[in-house]
């Protein structure tokens, strides 16, 4: 009697590094999980097989070659490349890894959320960090890099080893420093906003604390 040939298992793509299709977390509380970020050189994705294939014999005793598995080709977004080996998507920049509605995966050079609420948490992220809207009120921002709001921020607290730039209002007790600069529309409510670099306010400044080691430079 032979022996049945099994086949090979079709190839999957495993995912090394976790990614979103829109924003890298999404969590019910205001302390998020960790963002993850990845190297210059990391593996993103990678060519997989649950069972290699292994060979038949026929009632002659001869070898019979099991059916090949599905072969799956990657496809890398912005910023990503494939692998010396064929099989595998890499990093080609530090970054945030992302999934793109397209099913690919890119990786931006900076964290872009839409809103700093309960959705996504309070924000640690090693690097820049752009945010879309406001920042609720309690929540926590903090990036080793610049910050910059769309929107503006409600009794929060914004940290950047950068600089801020608040294209919005800063209200509420809010409370920013930055290792660079800090720019804002207007500030009010007893906020803080401390600066190594200069402070900059568009329009006005009520009952708030202004530090800027190079200046402090309220209106027109």
């Amino acid at each position: 009697t032979g022996a049945r040939p099994n086949h090979e298992s079709p190839a999957r793509a495993k995912h090394e590094a976790e990614t979103s299709e829109q924003e890298p977390f999404a969590i019910d509380h205001r302390e998020s999980r960790k963002i993850d970020r990845c190297e210059a050189g990391d593996v993103l994705v990678r060519i997989v097989r649950e069972k290699d294939p292994v060979e038949g014999v026929d009632v002659w005793g001869r070898e019979v070659q099991p059916p090949r598995g599905k072969e799956l080709k990657l496809q890398g977004g912005q910023n990503v490349t494939l692998g010396p080996d064929g099989r595998s998507l890499v990093a080609a920049i530090a970054g945030v890894p992302t999934r793109e509605p397209s099913g690919r995966i890119s990786v931006a050079r900076s964290l872009v959320v839409q809103g700093v609420d309960f959705k996504s948490g309070n924000i640690h992220f090693d690097g820049s960090v752009s945010i879309e809207g406001d920042i609720a009120s309690g929540f926590v921002v903090e990036a080793t890099a610049d910050v910059e709001i769309k929107g503006s921020i409600e009794h929060a607290t914004v940290r950047a080893g950068g600089s801020i730039l608040v294209k919005g209002g800063v209200r509420r007790q809010s409370k920013l420093t930055a290792a660079g600069s800090i720019e804002v529309r207007f500030v009010d409510s007893e906020s803080h906003l401390e600066a190594r670099a200069t402070v900059t306010v568009a329009q006005d400044a009520i009952q708030s604390e202004l530090v800027g080691d190079e200046g402090v430079f309220i209106g027109g």
